[in-house]
């Protein structure tokens, strides 16, 4: 399979399980007790520290030695991407239905390509930027709901955590592609999520709270296939399309999570799904094809 094929793989299969991650823990909170965000904020960058911390050690024991200036890199990467995008994502859930949230995160998809043309000159053609644009209109079809849209002062707040997420997932495409060059992916995603763990640490219960979620052996089969599949994975698979593609188009490829979040809790939640959702996923499929039609181009 050609690299840019299997990195268009990637990328929509991140944002797939990205977006059905969130019906996936709707689910959880109706059949366990809630669990407080900002606990599972830092049960979910443990988890995945741990499980990147494996595959490192599979790969090679000696990537764990890295320089202090690299290390500073790293930590910002933890802090101000995967620790942001995961706790201002699921402080949004808390005031603004999973659509919205997951749209205004979407806003991701132009701050990448905007930072791809400054710092890796990437070229943003023509079709790619139409392929962006019906994307984030078929987004708003998805999401467009007059009532919803009347919320008030909470769901503003909602709204701008899913936007400061959309700066988060920003920081980490664009610092997991620059990491990727260096053939440091790995040593990025363990010690990222170790800074983001310790950065999410002041806000939660702590670790004795986060262990508490595992007592009840059901919950916690349940919370590990949750974090195993809707967390580590998607990061993997993040990390590895950035590798194989323009950092542009896997960024515009974000525009299908909504998408997927919202069929997902069709299928599976019982939410409705009208007629602007189907519009909406009509015009996000185009927007997919658009940019598989460039990125099959690039050289």
């Amino acid at each position: 399979m050609k690299p840019e094929r299997k990195g268009l793989l990637c990328a929509v299969g991140a944002t797939i399980f990205f977006g059905c991650g969130n019906t996936a823990l709707k689910l959880i909170y109706r059949y366990f007790d809630q669990i407080p965000f900002q606990d599972l904020s830092l049960i979910r960058s443990l988890f995945c520290m741990a499980v990147f911390l494996l595959l490192l050690l599979r790969r090679d024991p000696a990537l764990l030695r890295v320089k202090a200036k690299e290390l500073a890199f790293f930590a910002f990467t933890g802090v101000c991407g995967l620790f942001l995008v995961q706790f201002c994502m699921l402080l949004s859930l808390q005031f603004a239905p999973v659509g919205v949230c997951s749209f205004t995160q979407s806003s991701s998809t132009i701050m990448v390509c905007l930072c791809s043309v400054a710092l890796f000159h990437e070229r943003i053609s023509r079709e790619k930027r139409l392929g962006i644009a019906v994307g984030l209109t078929g987004l708003a079809f998805v999401v467009w709901n007059p009532e919803i849209l009347q919320g008030g002062r909470m769901f503003a707040w909602g709204v701008l955590a899913a936007f400061a997420s959309g700066i988060g997932k920003t920081v980490y495409m664009v610092c997991g592609k620059l990491a990727g060059q260096r053939g440091r992916k790995l040593p990025l995603m363990f010690y990222g999520m170790a800074a983001g763990a310790f950065m999410g640490l002041p806000f939660s219960g702590g670790l004795s709270a986060a262990a508490s979620c595992f007592l009840d052996w059901r919950a916690a089969l349940v919370l590990a296939g949750y974090l195993l599949v809707f967390s580590a994975l998607p990061y993997l698979l993040t990390f590895r399309s950035v590798e194989l593609l323009p950092a542009s188009t896997a960024g515009a490829l974000n525009v299908v999570e909504p998408l997927a979040a919202t069929v997902s809790a069709f299928l599976i939640l019982g939410e409705p799904l009208l007629w602007n959702h189907l519009l909406g996923a009509a015009l996000t499929v185009t927007s997919v094809l658009l940019i598989h039609r460039d990125t099959e181009r690039e050289p």
